[in-house]
């Protein structure tokens, strides 16, 4: 018989780990831009995993499904995170509102604590119990258990960014001194002689498009919005003489979509987000009961120790206390009610996150914060935007 011993399963190594940080680096930095440029992002998971056996197997000659996930997991943690930073704190750039770098980044990691934390004692609920699909992480193990496919899909993946790449480099051909053979878009408003108000210019962005193809159907609904937004409500309103006299037509678009579309927008946002919390509130009954609080105080149990539950409440109330208080100019009691307020607020949006996420895949993490952030600028600290801001970046941390 043969005898098991520690070198017997070499999936925990420094190699993994260092392949892990190094396409999590290249992801953040990717999918980091995509976002900014284009408004949202996706999950890098699957991406990460097709990488992952990429590397191990084309270039180490080596891997295994184990070894294969700890570098997905070490790369999408990396890569996922960055959601809490680039739809949070550029607000605060773009306002030029002066705020400290580690008060924020503290109150980022009390997030990230606190995720992880709640989320553990959830997974029996939610995988044994409930069998909620998760259908990005069925798709990530159908990639781990055939190492064939993901080689394939490294060589697609690695074709699409060289061809990506090439169309970008041409666009940027006049700025090179170059001549151009592409532009960098197509305005069909000019070329079809539409009228000046309708926004029909499209970019030639493969980045757009790449986008397109991970977000799959839910990706359309952003379209749709969009289609909506220019072509259907701009004329509309335009029409019914609703927009100042001394706005030209040429304007007309951009002040609709700023006095009016993006409120709208927003407002549905919100809305949507909370209809989805009264939708599965029975989810969310079930998965608080199936907090074990007997077994988590068992110190043989597989459960998380209820110690450490504790602890994560503690570690993240602190570092949102103490972001908050030193960060801006709120007072102590604010700042305590403030850290309460997050506090509870992180645990029960990251039940409904999780629900929503291994139900259908398409969260409300941005609306979660949108209400985050409002109940902090109206109730909490009106006054105060870099508060507020702080607790929205804490939540998508806690909720990425």
């Amino acid at each position: 018989m043969n005898t098991i011993t520690e070198n017997s399963y070499p999936e925990s190594s420094p190699l993994a780990i260092g392949v892990g940080v190094f396409i999590g680096i290249m992801m953040t930095a990717s999918f980091s831009y995509a976002a900014l440029v284009l408004g949202f992002s996706t999950n890098g998971s699957p991406v990460a995993a097709v990488l992952g056996w990429g590397i191990m197997r084309a270039i180490f000659k080596r891997g295994t499904i184990v070894e294969n996930n700890i570098i997905q997991t070490v790369a999408s943690g990396i890569n996922t995170s960055t959601a809490g930073v680039i739809f949070t704190v550029p607000v605060l750039l773009i306002r030029g509102v002066e705020f400290n770098f580690w008060w924020v980044a503290a109150a980022a990691v009390a997030g990230a604590i606190l995720g992880v934390g709640f989320i553990i004692p959830l997974r029996k609920q939610m995988i044994d119990v409930d069998r909620l699909r998760f259908p990005s992480g069925t798709a990530i193990a159908s990639v781990l258990r055939s190492p064939a496919e993901g080689m394939k899909k490294s060589k697609l993946l690695l074709y699409g960014a060289l061809i990506s790449a090439s169309v970008y480099f041409i666009i940027q051909f006049p700025k090179l001194g170059l001549p151009e053979i592409l532009p960098a878009s197509i305005d069909f408003t000019a070329l079809l002689h539409m009228p000046k108000y309708i926004s029909n210019e499209w970019a030639i962005s493969l980045l757009s498009v790449g986008i397109g193809f991970i977000a799959g159907r839910n990706g359309l609904f952003v379209l749709a919005g969009g289609v909506l937004s220019y072509w259907l409500i701009v004329p509309f309103v335009i029409s019914m003489g609703w927009i100042p006299p001394e706005i030209s037509l040429e304007n007309s678009a951009s002040f609709i979509h700023a006095q009016m579309t993006r409120p709208i927008g927003i407002g549905m946002l919100i809305g949507g987000s909370l209809m989805s919390i009264v939708l599965i509130i029975p989810a969310i009954k079930a998965t608080l009961k199936s907090f074990n609080l007997k077994a988590m105080k068992d110190i043989n149990s597989d459960e998380l120790p209820i110690k450490v539950l504790y602890t994560v409440i503690a570690v993240g109330f602190t570092l949102f206390f103490m972001a908050s208080y030193f960060t801006s100019s709120v007072g102590l009691f604010t700042a305590l009610v403030i850290s309460i307020v997050s506090t509870i607020w992180l645990i029960f949006a990251g039940i409904i996150v999780s629900q929503a996420t291994g139900m259908t895949d398409w969260t409300p993490i941005s609306g979660m914060s949108l209400i985050a952030v409002a109940l902090l600028m109206m109730f909490l600290s009106s006054d105060d935007i870099v508060t507020a801001v702080l607790i929205g970046e804490a939540q998508r941390y806690r909720l990425q």
